[in-house]
């Protein structure tokens, strides 16, 4: 709610001010891609969002372009050096800053240049396994300690999910075979209904309109944990979101007491911290039209408020999306310039 009322002063500020018209985008097509496959857990907010995009964004017409691959960093690049700069072309970004503090091989962008229309911060990563990891059920997620045969399932070695899937695994000790490549949430989900994978990390929204509502509901999977926020005074908080789902930090402490130390967990807080803050992006290419940058912000602002569009986000997933203040999405983006030579090696050999 305080996000909500938040984003309605922005808008009211640009309103009295006298921005933006809205008049720029009228007769326009509007591609807003996301790099990842269709039906997962970045297409389906990609393409509520662009209805109400549509309908705030005055005389345009929305159109959701897939553009999956390399975990979404072939989309980031293509909207860094292809796309047009008159804002027909914007992304729907699930924010994979990793990539570029380890200089990740094929990114061709810098996420300090591209043109912030927002950031967006939604639920915690869950993580699930399949039931039959162990006779009788995985009844606790600490007995994920006792499975032997682990094969994580995920998308690329810097996305998001994965680190933050493969990096549980690691502080508690787990030994696993991680299997990447599948182009996105419901390639995953497949391959685990299979018996490919057994075990890998969804946002919130994918495994509330994914995996709830039926591979838990049959009894195929079981959630895990949650990935708790962290506060800027670097305390960690169940997310109220969840709250049958018990937090890793609290599986973490019951299973291994002293492990909150050491470069592994720095590693971890690291990641707390960057997608605690920002869990999505909206970016415009380099160099945007002003006009048109502005005019997005207000539209995409106004569709992440709309009282339709929060009551259709509350249907699908169970939260609605917040706007983060522009001032404190800048802030972690600029995290990435001060990220320790010793996490960053670390990092390094983690993903590759």
């Amino acid at each position: 709610m305080r996000a909500a009322l938040s984003a309605l002063a922005i808008l009211s500020i640009f309103a009295s001010s006298g921005a933006s018209a809205l008049d720029y985008y009228r007769g326009k097509t509007v591609n807003l891609v996301v790099g990842f496959a269709a039906g997962g857990g970045m297409d389906v907010p990609t393409r509520l969002f662009a209805r109400y995009l549509g309908k705030h964004l005055h005389g345009a017409t929305v159109v959701v372009r897939n553009m999956p691959g390399a975990g979404g960093m072939i989309a980031l690049n293509n909207l860094y050096s292809r796309a047009d700069r008159d804002g027909t072309s914007i992304l729907f970004d699930s924010w994979a800053p990793v990539n570029a503090i380890v200089g990740a091989e094929g990114i061709k962008f810098d996420y300090r240049k591209f043109t912030l229309i927002t950031g967006l911060k939604t639920g915690p990563y869950v993580m699930f396994a399949r039931k039959d990891l162990l006779p009788g059920g995985l009844q606790d997620p600490a007995d994920l300690t006792k499975v032997k045969s682990l094969i994580y399932g995920g998308q690329q070695p810097f996305v998001p999910l994965d680190l933050h899937g493969r990096m549980a695994l690691t502080l508690l000790g787990v030994e696993y075979k991680y299997v990447r490549g599948y182009m996105g949430a419901v390639a995953i989900r497949m391959a685990i209904e299979k018996g490919e994978t057994n075990i890998t990390t969804h946002a919130l929204q994918g495994y509330r309109a994914g995996v709830e509502p039926v591979m838990v509901r049959d009894g195929v999977v079981v959630p895990l944990w949650h990935f708790p926020s962290r506060d800027a005074q670097g305390s960690y908080h169940n997310n109220p979101l969840t709250p049958e789902i018990p937090s890793f930090v609290e599986v973490l402490r019951r299973v291994k007491p002293g492990q909150q130390s050491g470069i592994e967990w720095e590693a971890f807080e690291l990641l707390s911290t960057l997608y605690g803050t920002v869990s999505n992006m909206i970016w415009g290419p380099p160099d945007m039209n002003p006009e048109a940058a502005d005019e997005m912000r207000q539209a995409f602002l106004a569709a992440t408020t709309d009282a339709e569009s929060i009551a259709e986000q509350h249907k699908l997933f169970g939260f609605n999306y917040a706007p983060v203040a522009d001032a404190e999405t800048r802030k972690t983006i600029d995290v990435l310039e001060n990220v320790e030579p010793k996490l960053k090696d670390f990092y390094r050999e983690f993903v590759k």
